[in-house]
């Protein structure tokens, strides 16, 4: 259940340098489904992030996509080989000094898709599209899911410097989820800890 994240930031095109800063991010990620969906899915191991946005003074609002494996705890409906891809707007607010230790939260939506390779059987009488029989498809699951988070960071005395910042952090979130498994909806959650680094360009303080 760890993902771990480092963010890359680019400089401000903005005069604004002292207050406004662009950034991008890339890091890995596991994470684990809970309630219904945790009766269809488990642990996902590897996975990564990838996305981008501004800082402004203690803010910062972006978008960020991201893939993973995800376990199948059901092959004859899922096959074994699963893996989710998502994408949507995030922001966070700092709270604490310029320099040290400081904490955050964070809100964000993610639209996703739970997709497979191998090719399972549909029966009619599960999914209601036939009268009867059955046939092949790969798995394909669309969801929704809005995401909270609380973590901390730590910039170093000496790191915020005009054009630089470095910094450390530590994450904890819960997605909450809903996809359309099947025709039905299935609802559950999602845990992530993430930990990890953070360089960006403009002056942050």
């Amino acid at each position: 259940m760890i993902w771990v994240a480092v963010l890359v930031a680019g400089s401000s095109a903005t005069a604004a340098a002292d207050t406004l800063a662009g950034y991008g991010e890339f890091g890995y990620r596991s994470s684990r489904y809970r309630g219904d969906l945790g009766d269809e899915f488990g642990s996902s191991w590897l996975g990564w992030q990838l996305g981008g946005g501004l800082r402004i003074k203690q803010f910062a609002i972006g978008a960020a996509l991201d893939f993973h494996t995800v376990e199948s705890l059901d092959v004859a409906r899922h096959g074994d080989s699963l893996y989710q891809f998502g994408f949507g707007p995030e922001a966070k607010l700092f709270v604490g000094p310029d320099v040290g230790t400081r904490g955050y939260v964070r809100l964000g939506y993610r639209r996703s898709w739970i997709s497979g390779d191998t090719s399972v059987q549909r029966l009619c009488q599960d999914t209601g599209q036939c009268v009867a029989g059955f046939w092949w498809e790969e798995p394909s699951y669309s969801g929704n899911a809005v995401r909270l988070g609380v973590g901390i960071e730590y910039i170093p005395p000496g790191a915020i410097k005009q054009n630089f910042l470095a910094a450390f952090f530590l994450d904890a979130g819960y997605d909450i989820v809903s996809h359309d498994i099947i025709g039905q909806e299935t609802t559950g959650g999602m845990i992530n800890l993430a930990i990890g680094a953070v360089i960006g360009g403009g002056r942050l303080r």
